[in-house]
């Protein structure tokens, strides 16, 4: 028996199936990692309008009336800095602030440990992604309630090649290529699956929806925002200012 069909149905009437009963959403959105393309500095930090990034993404699901409840997991050091700046800011949606993991992943599965007992809504969002709206949340977590696995996706513009070694091997459809952003939704139940299944196996995922579709799940995408950018390296810093400005 496939590890999935301990809890789902088949794939396509999954799928199809309205998941109405789930509507407690926690959020995690994980700080606990080393900003190493930026150079070693903690690009949650940086001030935007003089609030520090990782404030304005909480915030944004502070203020949605689509989430419930709010868990950060974070390194050790940074976790009584940052339940006094959640304090400061009146983040009351943020319950815990929990040591990360050695990777994302772990972070992440250590978050969703916290969450309030029961079935529910996990979305799962990058704390370098300051510029989420309340729009595209409240998109994402309404679609979570119809399927499984949802994510933010923006189409790419520009010809994607596959290559090895600085060789093309092949030029993608661009019609079928996409940029995935967060936040993602997921079932708690299929994404706690996922997760423990990616960390067992050693299984290196570069986002969430990553390890949903391992196990065979199909995740469903919902249209992403341009403004949504992640901070990633210094050069991020100017267009996110701009965005800001542009949004304000």
């Amino acid at each position: 028996m496939r590890l999935t069909q301990l809890f789902y149905k088949p794939i396509d009437a999954f799928l199809s199936y309205k998941l109405n009963r789930y509507q407690y959403c926690a959020a995690i959105i994980p700080a606990a990692g080393l900003s190493s393309r930026m150079g070693n500095v903690d690009k949650l930090l940086y001030e935007i309008d003089g609030v520090p990034v990782i404030v304005h993404a909480v915030a944004a699901f502070n203020k949605s009336r689509y989430i419930d409840e709010i868990i950060v997991p974070a390194r050790n050091k940074d976790i009584p800095f940052l339940k006094e700046l959640f304090r400061q800011y009146k983040l009351d949606k943020v319950k815990k602030v929990i040591p990360g993991g050695e990777t994302r992943m772990h972070s992440v599965r250590n978050g969703i440990r916290e969450t309030a007992p029961g079935n529910c809504l996990i979305a799962i969002h990058d704390a370098a992604r300051p510029l989420v709206s309340q729009e595209l949340i409240e998109k994402a977590v309404k679609a979570g309630r119809d399927y499984s696995a949802v994510a933010p996706g923006i189409p790419i513009n520009d010809t994607i090649k596959s290559v090895s070694y600085r060789i093309v091997n092949r030029t993608l459809d661009r019609d079928s290529t996409f940029a995935i952003q967060t936040p993602q939704v997921f079932d708690k139940k299929l994404i706690t699956i996922a997760l423990d299944h990616a960390i067992k196996t050693n299984t290196p995922v570069t986002d969430d929806c990553a390890a949903v579709e391992n196990i065979g799940m199909k995740v469903f995408l919902v249209d992403g925002d341009f403004r949504n950018i992640k901070l990633t390296t210094q050069t991020d810093l100017r267009l996110l200012k701009e965005f800001w400005e542009l949004r304000q």
